[in-house]
């Protein structure tokens, strides 16, 4: 069973995708879903979802407001043989609906891969979940597996399934920010700092550490080298082929993000010319990602009109379409600045700037970003701060990540 729900980036570390993953090619995308269609039951039928803890509810009907879409939920692999996590799922209806509130409603739930296999990290579960009259929730659980190390001692790294909901029965509805969840298996072999330099590989060379690396990094986290400066010297790391290999994931993930494919090696190569080894000097990813918006591939996929460049660049950046104005707005840039001075205009914006911010709140921490942090990353981005730096201080600037893994 293939769910639409893999298709879209979720709130969690993705501390070992693949580069071929649809997480990766939507690495750049916001994370939250947009929020424009609240929860509003209707009269007599229970909403189904997975469970929500949200910041705040709804300021027009009152109802929960997914703060992401879904609670992602995370658990250690046991040491030795078998644990459990259990998963809730929730009714939602209209305060004071008894009819719907005094229904037994069902849907049905069903495990699939990620970076997690099944029969490897977890067992692979389908079922149904029944929420019974008068209730509004119940769990089911599944079996989380224990993963050796490798045999050359490097080790397995984080893990993520998912789980969907499908078929909802007589009187009751899916709520679609929130019919999908994922499971984040934290790998429990290893100290807690060959864990934080495995993680931080997978984030930032889409790859687990090797044993060489982890035997080099952890001690330097032990003599306390900060975790800033480690990122840093993982990033201007060249590989056994003599390439920059940050450099290279980082273009990549943004030319499938934007263009649907990987690029190739002469594009590879002009990415390493923009985003040189010193992230304070060189071309930001920003930069690269104006580049890819305003190129000829990009409007011609997106029908070679600037409407339809503008309409992209919307679902792209923001993640939603434009509004009349700004359609308008940008559609005048492209036509007499160029689509290079839109692309770069658009990805200024303060919305632009914010979905970007709590992407990555949502990738590193699984969390949405609050106020103080919100302001802080806007100045930064607004300051021509490199994203390279910006990673980094989500990665290491304090203990949040560290403590995580």
């Amino acid at each position: 069973m293939a769910f639409s729900w893999l298709n879209t980036s979720r709130n969690k570390k993705s501390s070992n995708r693949s580069k071929s993953s649809a997480a990766s090619k939507q690495a750049f995308k916001p994370l939250m879903e947009r929020l424009e269609d609240r929860l509003n039951p209707t009269p007599g039928i229970s909403v189904i979802q997975f469970h929500i803890t949200p910041p705040s509810g709804d300021p027009v009907t009152g109802n929960p407001v997914p703060a992401f879409g879904g609670v992602d939920y995370t658990t250690t692999m046991p040491t030795t043989g078998t644990s459990q996590v259990t998963i809730t799922v929730d009714r939602v209806t209209d305060p004071g609906d008894t009819v719907a509130l005094n229904t037994t409603v069902s849907a049905t739930f069903a495990t699939e891969d990620e970076t997690a296999i099944a029969g490897t990290n977890y067992t692979q579960t389908t079922g149904t979940v029944t929420i019974p009259a008068g209730q509004t929730s119940a769990t089911f659980t599944i079996d989380i597996l224990h993963v050796n190390p490798q045999q050359d001692g490097g080790l397995p790294g984080n893990k993520v399934f998912g789980i969907g909901l499908t078929n909802p029965s007589a009187q009751a509805t899916l709520n679609p920010l929130a019919n999908a969840t994922a499971v984040t298996i934290k790998d429990s072999n290893g100290t807690q700092n060959q864990r934080y330099i495995n993680s931080i590989f997978f984030e930032l060379l889409n790859r687990p550490a090797d044993p060489g690396a982890l035997n080099f990094f952890a001690p330097q986290l032990s003599a306390g080298t900060s975790k800033e400066a480690i990122c840093l010297q993982i990033e201007g790391s060249v590989n056994a082929n003599g390439r920059n290999e940050y450099n290279d994931n980082q273009a990549n993930i943004v030319y499938q993000s934007l263009l649907g494919r990987n690029a190739t090696l002469n594009e590879l190569n002009a990415a390493q010319a923009l985003l040189t080894n010193n992230p304070t000097t060189g071309g930001s990813l920003q930069t690269l990602k104006a580049n890819l918006l305003a190129s000829d591939e990009y409007f011609a996929n997106a029908g070679g009109t600037n409407p339809g460049f503008v309409q992209a660049m919307y679902r792209d950046i923001l993640n939603r379409n434009p509004d009349a104005g700004g359609e308008a707005f940008y559609v005048n840039i492209a036509a007499n600045q160029g689509r290079l001075a839109a692309a770069t205009d658009l990805l200024g914006q303060v919305e632009a700037i914010d979905d970007l911010t709590n992407d990555f709140y949502a990738k590193y921490l699984n969390r949405p970003a609050d106020d103080p942090g919100q302001g802080f990353y806007r100045n930064e981005l607004q300051s021509n701060v490199q994203l390279q730096i910006i990673i980094n201080q989500f990665l290491g600037s304090t203990n949040e990540y560290f403590d995580g893994v």
